[in-house]
C-alpha cells in the first residue's frame, strides 16, 4: 500500500488567550489538533476538552510534541480573558484562540466546520 503525503493544513492567524497573534505556523513540528468550540457550551465542548487534557497525561513526555488548540466560534463571548480561564483548567498547555466574527467563519469554511447561532432563553443565552 502507498501512502501519499498529507495535505497542509491551510495556515492562518488569530489571537491567543494571552493577547498574542498566533499563526498555525508557529507550531511546525508539532502534531496540533485543532478543537473549534466554546466556553459557554453546555456538555460536547468540556468533555471533549477533559478527553484531549486526559491524552495529554497519557502521553507523558511526548506531549511536548503535541499542541491543543481550541478556537472559539463564539468570540462575541469568548474574549481572551474568558478563553484562558476556561483552557488552561483542562490543561496548562492548552491555547485558546479568538479573533473577529469574519475571521472564524473564513478559519472554519477552510476546515470545513459548520457552526450556527441558536436563540435560547433569557435565562440560558444562545448556543452555537
Amino acid at each position: 500500500m502507498v501512502m501519499q503525503s498529507p495535505e497542509r493544513a491551510p495556515d492562518f492567524t488569530l489571537t491567543d488567550h494571552t493577547g498574542r497573534s498566533v499563526s498555525l505556523h508557529d507550531f511546525r513540528g508539532k502534531l496540533v489538533l485543532l478543537y473549534f468550540g466554546y466556553t459557554f457550551c453546555p456538555d460536547v465542548c468540556p468533555t471533549t476538552m477533559a478527553e484531549l487534557a486526559k491524552a495529554m497525561e497519557l502521553l507523558g513526555k511526548k506531549a511536548d510534541q503535541v499542541q491543543v488548540i481550541m478556537i472559539s466560534v463564539d468570540p462575541a463571548r469568548d474574549t481572551p480573558e474568558k478563553l484562558a480561564e476556561y483552557v488552561t483548567h483542562f490543561h496548562p498547555s492548552f491555547l485558546g484562540l479568538t479573533g473577529t466574527p469574519d475571521e472564524i467563519a473564513q478559519i472554519a469554511a477552510l476546515y470545513g466546520i459548520f457552526y450556527e447561532k441558536q436563540e435560547g432563553t433569557e435565562a440560558t443565552g444562545y448556543l452555537v
